[in-house]
């Protein structure tokens, strides 16, 4: 000890090497858990048609539309045939209201093009859940070509705006992303976006 004190500025080198040490490790252990996330990261189930494929087990950067895009034809068509030739959506987030936690990004596919160019009707939807460090986990897809809906979600923005009163409607889940909900953020009143939005907890506001 008395070499230290006599030689302040090596004390302090070892002091910042020490503390470069302690947060290194904290970082370390976050990343493990899901990079500091209190809640750990979703759950990703696959079948064996999509362990195949390699990568849909492992997370994507939620801002990586394209990767999750391509991710999301792939898991699609290795689990319906139906699914192979369709087009995929811009990415439609839906945020997590309680009792869930995790947002959703979900991507809907196309068919039957139009004249415009637009495919019209939705056959499939695919669903990540995101947790809180953005990380995106591929959760489900859900083949709807037998039935097709008429879009996803079936009451649109500018619909569900005037019903609200707000200029500003939210997209959000509470127990199933595919069955969402449009909220007023102010009010907290909300009207069903889909035909199953509100039946797994509690109905919506009026």
């Amino acid at each position: 000890m008395k070499s230290l004190r006599r030689h302040p500025r090596t004390a302090a080198l070892i002091t910042v090497a020490a503390l470069a040490l302690a947060a290194l490790a904290v970082a370390a252990a976050r990343s493990r858990t899901g990079g500091g996330c209190a809640t750990p990261p979703p759950a990703t189930a696959l079948p064996d048609a999509l362990r195949a494929i390699g990568d849909l087990d492992q997370p994507y950067p939620s801002s990586d539309t394209r990767n999750l895009q391509e991710a999301a034809v792939r898991a699609a068509s290795a689990l319906h045939s139906d699914l192979a030739t369709t087009f995929v959506s811009d990415p439609i987030r839906i945020t997590a209201v309680p009792p869930a936690h995790d947002d959703a990004i979900v991507f809907a596919l196309r068919t039957n093009v139009g004249a415009n160019g637009v495919p019209r009707t939705v056959v499939g939807l695919v669903e990540f859940l995101i947790d809180c460090s953005g990380r995106a986990f591929f959760q489900r897809v859900a083949d709807l070509a037998p039935s097709p809906p008429p879009d996803f979600p079936i009451t649109g923005r500018d619909e569900a705006a005037a019903r609200l009163g707000t200029t500003n409607p939210q997209l959000v889940y509470d127990c199933d992303p595919l069955a969402p909900q449009w909220r007023d953020p102010v009010s907290g009143r909300a009207i069903p976006a889909d035909s199953a939005a509100g039946t797994c907890t509690v109905a919506p506001t009026p």
